[in-house]
């Protein structure tokens, strides 16, 4: 539905939080001989035929032009004149020299190609550039700082490249979703609050010789494929390096990760990921599929256990990681005499496996809001003479457990809930000692669960 027409003309927006105008579907727009001051507009419609119906004259943003870019090819935009550059159904439009701040969105892209943005600093906006099925795009030599949302936005576009260039303290670096055939290359996130680069429902990209430090996630994959991760640095990233999460196809290779680790989520037995030559914090990234018998002990600085049997872990120390230890479809697993401290969400997750066998372990969550055992969709987990300490969530977390044996442990200093069990049958639990713990065990919608 499209809004009647629309005549904008002679007003005044002064420091707006987000928006000077915000506009959607409109079937006409005029837009002449408006100031705007401390934000830009925000052209929003779902069908590229309304373009012709807009109009621009005269308008300014923090005093400089509005360039509006309807339908135009070959051009070259290379003076610091313009407060805001939107382009639309056009091609071959370069941008160079551009400074850009307070404008709600530095450039928008709609429905063009071959657009190249360089040597350009953009500052304190919504977003610096926002593309949207859009085509051959290269970004080069340009700094991002300051962004109330995203570095960039990119949605339904492909073949882009971007390159030699800053995003940082914004709340996210890279938001892609959507799009494929991405290059990104020797670029720096520093200090997002939330993630560096983000990928939802995206292909073929390639990310290489980047650096992401002190993010909440350097890098977040989800539901993508075809991705390869290489040479790249994470460092200080305060929930993980990078976070996988149930994408297929995915290469990651000569990677350092610096006090963060990797986080996976997987639910198939299938598996289509492949690590080389990962190193974090100071040691090998350990990730075992379909092995058989392999005792490890403490050469690996984070484990990821798929599909493995008859596997011992020992005299493991492993800390400043997202989580410990993380075993998925596994059979048969032996921990033992293993210490994990200093994590930013599991001590040791364990998925969909059976006959886990703990013992002998220190996990300390440091105060921190962490767990310090997952469990969920397990069978028969023996757990003894281990202690779990200062975890803020929970010092074990089980649903549907069964089959298990928890005995002469101790959980000390434990904060929201000591043991919470949800949906678990047939367990034991005795000989504990729970000391100086906020709230008590806590066992709901279950049977069969013996507290002794």
């Amino acid at each position: 539905m499209t809004t009647p027409n629309i005549n904008f003309t002679n007003n005044k927006a002064i420091n707006p939080t987000k928006y000077g105008l915000r506009t959607y579907n409109l079937n006409y727009f005029r837009m002449d001989n408006n100031t705007l001051i401390g934000a830009g507009i925000s052209l929003s419609t779902n069908s590229l035929s309304l373009y012709p119906n807009y109009d621009f004259e005269n308008n300014t943003i923090n005093g400089k032009q509005l360039k509006f870019l309807y339908s135009a090819s070959d051009q070259v935009l290379d003076k610091n004149q313009y407060g805001q550059i939107i382009i639309a159904d056009s091609t071959n439009i370069t941008i160079r020299n551009y400074i850009s701040s307070k404008n709600s969105f530095g450039v928008y892209i709609y429905y063009s190609e071959n657009i190249t943005i360089e040597n350009s600093f953009f500052s304190k906006s919504i977003s610096s550039i926002k593309s949207l099925h859009s085509s051959n795009i290269k970004i080069r030599n340009v700094t991002i700082e300051n962004m109330l949302e995203f570095g960039s936005y990119f949605d339904n576009s492909h073949d882009v490249i971007i390159e030699d260039s800053f995003v940082n303290n914004s709340i996210s670096g890279q938001y892609i979703r959507n799009s494929y055939q991405f290059e990104i290359k020797n670029v720096s996130f520093m200090d997002n609050n939330n993630y560096g680069i983000y990928l939802w429902h995206t292909s073929s990209i390639n990310i290489t010789d980047s650096n992401f430090s002190n993010c909440k996630d350097g890098l977040f994959l989800k539901d993508s494929e075809i991705i390869k991760l290489e040479s790249n640095i994470f460092s200080d990233c305060y929930h993980s390096g990078i976070y996988l999460y149930v994408s297929d196809n995915v290469i990651i290779k000569n990677n350092i990760l610096n006090n963060c680790g990797v986080n996976l989520i997987h639910n198939s037995v299938e598996w289509n990921y492949e690590f080389e030559n990962n190193i974090v914090n100071g040691k090998p990234l350990g990730v075992f599929y379909n092995e058989t018998g392999l005792t490890i002990d403490s050469s690996y600085s984070q484990l990821i256990l798929i599909n493995c049997t008859d596997f011992t872990i020992e005299n493991a120390i492993l800390s400043q990681i997202e989580t410990g230890i993380n075993i998925i479809y596994g059979d048969n697993i032996l921990i033992k005499n293993t210490s994990i401290y200093n994590f930013t969400q599991y001590g040791i997750k364990v998925e969909y496996s059976k006959n886990i066998d703990m013992r002998e372990l220190y996990i300390d969550g440091e105060n921190k809001e962490v767990y310090g055992l997952y469990a969920y969709n397990v069978s028969t987990i023996f757990l003894n003479h281990s202690i779990f300490t200062q975890c803020i969530y929970s010092s074990i977390y089980g649903e549907e457990v069964a089959d298990s044996l928890f005995t002469y442990n101790i959980f000390n200093n434990n904060t929201e809930y000591t043991l919470y069990l949800s949906y678990c049958t047939n367990l034991s639990i005795y000989g504990n000692d729970f000391l100086l713990n906020v709230d008590d065990p806590y066992i709901e919608d279950s049977s069969d669960c013996y507290f002794l």
